[in-house]
């Protein structure tokens, strides 16, 4: 009778866990699924860093299809191109850096477009203005 309770309480614990299991799984690829059709494949990312020099920018471009043509833009805050150029690269990562020097201050938008996908990123230029300091004359007791 101990034997027969026992097989039974591992039949029931087996089942159980078999059940639960199954659910789960039924469960974690129903939200896969759900999440991969509600987010876009993303194929494109951008990032950008000063240079040593404070008048020039570094930006870096990573595209998942490396033979594909890519829109450069800079754009004022008026959303006025200031430059514009294609990149043509058979590599995945691209990188190039800006001499931001002639342009005026302001907020600035870099745009990067595949055709199907925009990526930007918005910087602000600004120039430190000169403040006046007056000599000092210290004194010193021993």
């Amino acid at each position: 009778m101990k034997t027969l309770r026992q097989s039974f309480g591992k039949a029931l614990l087996v089942a159980t866990c078999v059940a639960v299991s199954s659910w789960a799984n039924a469960q974690a690829k129903a939200s896969t699924e759900t999440y991969y059709e509600a987010k876009p494949e993303q194929n494109l990312a951008l990032a950008m860093y000063p240079a040593s020099d404070p008048s020039k920018l570094w930006m870096v471009v990573e595209k998942g299809i490396p033979a594909k043509r890519l829109t450069m833009r800079i754009m004022d805050s008026k959303q006025k191109v200031v430059y514009e150029s294609d990149i043509y690269s058979k590599k995945t990562t691209f990188r190039q850096r800006f001499d931001l020097s002639e342009l005026a201050d302001g907020l600035y938008t870099f745009q990067i477009s595949d055709g199907k996908q925009i990526q930007e990123r918005s910087f602000k230029l600004a120039t430190p203005g000169i403040t006046e300091t007056l000599p000092q004359r210290n004194i010193t007791m021993n």
